[in-house]
């Protein structure tokens, strides 16, 4: 994870949030086995549950006190997704809904790459809203897009009531099993203390291990299955935009060929001959830094986000993860 100064906090960026379904506490102790020493964040009734480590360098002198900043989105903010701008010159976004940071955001990405995931987030909103509403996108006014709101991170800094991040070490997370050793060895004698002290039981052992495949496996299928488009009509809605949205003519270029993914549309231009125009105007006429101009100034190309709506599925209809590791190879197709 990544930490940014807010104000007078510190903040976490890039935690690792998951599914607990109201027990947080076998998804700690699986990751306090794994080491690593985990930061953790809980939010709701334990629903969801946020972990993160630091690098050699911020691990060697951590600060006092880390926030989560997703964390503090969902507290402080309304239902929606939020975008920041990093230090590094990278954007960092995360979804919030019901009070509570959606797993599988809280990442960090480039600016094209944070524009496309938010345009995928907002149209499978829309495509399931019974109305058609999509939903909100906020982020400080330098950096806002068209149709989004604006939010100070430093206003949600001050007003944050939300717990600094809890460092996890393997000691503490057997805390529990140290207490059962010591309530059991009036009975079973020294011996007892070993045998607790040992960490899990292997039958404990083998359920973490299945927990961690498991998740590797939900999460390795709604990656890929968040990347396909819901249906071909994206194709319509490409050509649609690249007809509003690049003209066939513009200040001196003539529009020569479109390519579209369900992501993007790439379009190309080629310059007229002496043409009174210069290539700044052009970038400027179709919103300058979506427009690359070559070296030559005798070509263009305009690159046009689609929002297309993608595959989503409920982790519950996917939770009845393979067995046998060949057969997570057979369905993950590696």
């Amino acid at each position: 994870m990544r930490l940014e100064t807010i104000g007078k906090r510190t903040f976490a960026f890039g935690l690792s949030w998951r599914d607990a379904g109201g027990d947080a506490d076998d998804l700690i102790e699986a990751e306090v086995v794994k080491g690593g020493n985990p930061y953790v964040s809980v939010l709701g009734n334990q629903d969801v549950v946020g972990f993160g480590t630091l690098d050699a360098a911020a691990a060697a002198k951590p600060p006092k006190e880390i926030f989560s900043f997703a964390a503090l989105c969902a507290s402080a903010g309304d239902e929606g997704i939020y975008v920041i701008p990093l230090s590094n010159g990278r954007w960092w976004y995360t979804s919030v809904r019901n009070g509570l940071v959606v797993p599988g955001t809280d990442r960090a990405d480039s600016m094209d790459g944070v524009l496309d995931a938010i345009a995928n987030i907002v149209a499978a909103s829309s495509a399931a809203s019974e109305t058609g509403e999509s939903v909100k996108v906020y982020s400080p006014i330098e950096i806002r897009q068209v149709g989004w709101n604006v939010f100070d991170p430093i206003a949600f800094e001050r007003a944050a009531k939300i717990k600094p991040l809890k460092l996890m070490k393997k000691s503490s997370g057997q805390s529990l099993t140290i207490a059962a050793a010591v309530m059991v060895s009036a009975l079973v004698g020294v011996a007892g203390w070993w045998f607790f002290l040992k960490g899990p039981s292997d039958a404990e052992q083998a359920a973490m291990d299945a927990e961690a495949i498991r998740q590797a496996y939900v999460g390795s299928v709604t990656q890929t299955l968040s990347s396909i488009p819901f249906d071909h009509a994206w194709v319509n809605i490409a050509f649609r935009m690249v007809e509003d949205q690049a003209p066939a003519f513009a200040h001196g270029y003539t529009k020569t060929e479109a390519s579209c993914q369900p992501a993007s549309c790439s379009v190309l231009f080629e310059a007229a001959q002496n043409s009174p125009f210069s290539p700044t105007e052009f970038q400027l006429s179709l919103g300058g830094s979506a427009v690359t101009i070559s070296e030559d100034g005798s070509g263009a190309s305009y690159s046009i986000a689609i929002a297309t709506p993608t595959i989503v599925v409920d982790d519950s209809l996917i939770r009845a993860w393979p067995v046998l590791p060949d057969q997570l190879v057979d369905r993950l197709g590696v």
